[in-house]
């Protein structure tokens, strides 16, 4: 069966589908990250080199976010880590990288490395202090100089 043959144009309109969904999947991201870190912001126009700059900016982690049914999510893993390490800008170079992917079923998985993860979580786990004498048995307040090392790495 031979396949229908494309206009150049209808490819340039399937490019420029992708390229919005891609933008707009970055939007949703930055604004996510907006509620715990009110300065994040989709990074505008496209860099020479994914090193250049992450996909959304003011958080402490180096963003890149994918959209569509071929997403790979280790390759983009590996592009975050890769683009944070070779970056030459001082606010991205060397953050922790964080893929945020959106699957063909809408499905929404956000992913790092181990190590990076069992960093993050032994800074939570100093960030809370448990309280004695609750009425309800221990509970965890928040530390406020430990949340303030969160939001400075």
């Amino acid at each position: 069966m031979a396949r229908k043959k494309v206009s150049k144009k209808e490819l340039q309109k399937r490019g420029r589908s992708s390229r919005n969904r891609g933008k707009d999947y970055e939007r949703n991201c930055a604004n996510c990250l907006k509620e715990v870190y009110p300065k994040a912001a989709r990074l505008y126009g496209q860099s020479r080199k994914g090193s250049d700059a992450p996909d959304v900016g003011g958080t402490p982690f180096w963003v890149e976010c994918g959209t569509g049914s071929t997403i790979a999510i280790r390759n983009k893993l590996k592009q975050a880590l890769r683009d944070s390490s070779e970056s030459e800008d001082t606010r991205y170079a060397g953050k922790p990288a964080l893929v945020f992917v959106r699957t063909a079923n809408n499905e929404h998985i956000v992913s790092m490395e181990r190590s990076q993860f069992m960093q993050l979580l032994s800074v939570v786990e100093k960030a809370f202090e448990i309280v004695e004498g609750a009425d309800d048995g221990p509970a965890r307040k928040r530390n406020q100089a430990s949340s303030e090392v969160v939001r400075s790495r």
